[in-house]
């Protein structure tokens, strides 16, 4: 049998409720055995971690993606998870979200920040868009004569030898 009483802790010159506490159990049995066990708490004040989602929500199959989801709010560094993710593309524990989509389709991600004392943050939904390559028509159209080496349209494309029209976003030539 062992008998004892609870002695209550009170923790002073803690800084916003945060900090350690160490404190020791000493025991010692009717067979005059003695135990000692320490034990330390962390007591943390979580502030609100924000997760914010990357601003582009639309890619295409078969092309490059490369997107960041960031955070504020807590203690640096952040380590990200999600769920669920394109296939394709990898969500890297930085918050990268990067590859090359195989699958035209809509995904949802939702992305989880954890900071550096444990404290977590979810961001809304991540809506990404994948469309069908759009190299996939085929469709090849001649720009300029063969005289003309570049050429500017509203995509911010160039021609190739003054035949074809290279659109940067898709790495397509039209």
């Amino acid at each position: 049998m062992i008998q004892g009483s609870v002695i209550p802790i009170r923790v002073d010159n803690i800084v916003n409720c945060e900090g350690t506490i160490t404190y020791t159990w000493n025991v010692t049995d009717y067979c005059n055995r003695n135990l000692s066990y320490t034990q330390v708490l962390t007591i943390l004040n979580c502030t609100t971690i924000t997760v914010t989602n990357p601003t582009i929500t639309s890619g295409f199959a078969n092309a490059p993606f490369s997107q960041t989801f960031t955070a504020y709010g807590g203690i640096t560094p952040y380590t990200f998870t999600t769920g669920s993710t394109v296939p394709g593309l990898t969500f890297a524990s930085t918050g990268v979200l990067s590859g090359t989509s195989t699958t035209p389709g809509t995904y949802n991600i939702t992305a989880t920040a954890t900071d550096a004392n444990g404290c977590t943050g979810t961001g809304l939904n991540y809506s990404l868009l994948i469309s069908a390559n759009a190299c996939s028509s085929g469709v090849v159209s001649q720009l300029g004569s063969a005289t003309s080496n570049t050429s500017t349209s509203a995509f911010g494309s160039n021609t190739i030898n003054g035949l074809l029209f290279l659109q940067e976003q898709t790495g397509c030539l039209l």
